[in-house]
C-alpha cells in the first residue's frame, strides 16, 4: 500500500507499508485532520486446468484435471503497478495466485502437448 496517493490529502491514505505515518509537529492550537489509513484484505485467484474429455467446455466430475500446465498472471495493480507472475498446475490440475494486491488481471494457460484449448483466457478484476 502506498501513502500519499491521488492528490488530495485529505482522502488519500497517509499510512505507508507497516501502517507507519510520518512525525507531525503540532503547535499550540493546531489541527490536523487529514491522516487517514487505507487498508485492503489481499487477493486470490486460481482453480482447475481438467482434461474436457467431452468437449462442453464444462468441468464434469469425472474429467482429470492435466498436472504440468504453464499458467501465467499478468496485470496493474490498483496503483498502476505492473504484476507478472508465473506458476505450473499441481498434478491435479490445481493452481493458485494468492496475495494479490487488488487490481486487473488476466490469466493465460499454457496447452499441453496433445491437447486444444476449448475457452479462450478472460480478464479479471479483484476489489
Amino acid at each position: 500500500m502506498a501513502a500519499d496517493q491521488g492528490g488530495n490529502d485529505a482522502l488519500d491514505s497517509d499510512a505507508g507499508m507497516g501502517g507507519m505515518t510520518p512525525n507531525e509537529v503540532l503547535t499550540s492550537g493546531e489541527n490536523n485532520t487529514t491522516y487517514d489509513a487505507g487498508f485492503y484484505q489481499p487477493a486470490s485467484i486460481g482453480d482447475y486446468v481438467w482434461e474436457d474429455t467431452d468437449g462442453d467446455g464444462v468441468q464434469d466430475g469425472t474429467e482429470a484435471g492435466i498436472g504440468g500446465v504453464p499458467v501465467t498472471l499478468t496485470g496493474t495493480t490498483g496503483d498502476g503497478q505492473p504484476v507478472t507472475l508465473n506458476t505450473t498446475t499441481a498434478p491435479d490440475g490445481s493452481y493458485l495466485f494468492d496475495n494479490l494486491e487488488p487490481g486487473t488481471y488476466k490469466l493465460t494457460f499454457g496447452t499441453p502437448a496433445g491437447y486444444t484449448p476449448v475457452a479462450p483466457t478472460r480478464a479479471a478484476t479483484t476489489h
